[in-house]
């Protein structure tokens, strides 16, 4: 069903998985994208007839959930009752935009920034998380930070706020200035066994996009949170129509794969339009460098023949990497010295 219905485990569960425990008390979050499938309506009923589950409660973004209203819909929580007295929970978490973006929006704390799709588990601040045990704000404040930090206090994590100075240097997964991935070497991937199971959205949609890690000072609080330090994750919507998913990216500002591959997929999505015979997007083409805001349409209702490129991302990134690193070696190399002067 995770791989059926593109659903993402994050949250306490995520966490135990990396963390090896098991705390029986614990909930269970499923992050489920709400359109344009049925794919929520699907694992609920799944749950109810053959999980036994029985749907316990809905509530919106409005009724105060402690979320980022701009990506989480709702959330349906669905309760097993299990051997003396005790209840098991899951709670499906609905988004507006991708499952990966609900999770990397929502979370107030770094420590439950961890992913299990249905062929893999990624941990995005294991240094700080699973080696120093200590987790930082993703907030300024929240009524409903207090509980949640004291029950990880109780479970052997240190909160606080930001990063001290003496630790900057070291913890390089979440004090970095570069944009992260879920799939860079500062994070933690761990293959899960997929044998027999049908494949589900590409990995490549949560290991290739990119993200940014920034310390917040208040700048972007609210007045009555000025006083509170955090980080911030930010990232941007990423699309083309030579993509079959939908990505997130730092932008242009940062020194960005996405960004560089951008003109590369509007020319793929040029070249299959004036393939295409009456289709209304066929007199488009013009528009390069702003065809990606079609994405939507190709998406919905795919040309026959249409090709998606999602395939060639890793090799494209290996090939942005080569020549990033050709260009630093370039400007770092000293030039042999010569007594012939200025030329």
């Amino acid at each position: 069903m995770m791989a059926k219905c593109d659903a993402l485990i994050s949250g306490s569960f995520a966490l135990q998985f990396f963390a090896r425990t098991v705390w029986k008390e614990s909930d269970l979050d499923i992050y489920i994208q709400s359109s344009p499938k049925d794919n929520v309506k699907i694992f609920g009923e799944y749950l109810i007839a053959h999980e036994d589950y029985a749907l316990d409660d809905t509530k919106h973004i409005e009724d105060d959930l402690g979320m980022d209203c701009d990506i989480i819909n709702q959330v349906d929580t669905y309760v097993k009752k299990e051997a003396k007295g005790h209840k098991s929970c899951i709670h499906i978490i609905s988004t507006y935009g991708t499952a990966i973006e609900g999770i990397l929006s929502s979370y107030i704390t770094t420590a439950l920034v961890n992913v299990i799709s249905w062929q893999s588990a990624y941990a995005a601040f294991p240094d700080t998380t699973f080696k120093d045990m200590k987790t930082y704000q993703l907030v300024g404040f929240h009524e409903c930070l207090n509980p949640l930090l004291e029950n990880l206090a109780r479970r052997g994590w240190t909160t606080l706020e930001v990063i001290s100075a003496e630790d900057e240097r070291r913890v390089r997964s979440l004090w970095n200035p570069w944009p992260r991935r879920l799939g860079d070497s500062l994070a933690w991937k761990v293959p899960l066994e997929i044998e027999g199971v049908t494949p589900g959205i590409s990995g490549s949609v949560i290991e290739f996009s990119t993200f940014k890690v920034y310390k917040n000072n208040g700048r972007w609080l609210p007045p009555t949170e000025k006083d509170f330090e955090s980080y911030l994750i930010s990232f941007n919507k990423f699309e083309s129509c030579a993509l079959q998913y939908e990505y997130f990216f730092t932008g242009p500002v940062d020194d960005d794969f996405w960004y560089s591959i951008r003109s590369k997929l509007e020319d793929l999505t040029v070249q299959q339009l004036s393939k295409l015979e009456d289709h209304p997007l066929s007199l488009k083409t013009w528009e390069h460098g702003r065809l990606f805001k079609y994405a939507g349409d190709i998406h919905e209702n795919t040309p026959e023949g249409w090709t998606y490129y999602d395939d060639e991302i890793p090799k494209w990134l290996n090939e942005w990497k080569l020549e990033k690193a050709r260009k630093i070696a370039v400007f770092f190399k000293p030039e042999k010295s010569n007594n012939r002067g200025p030329s």
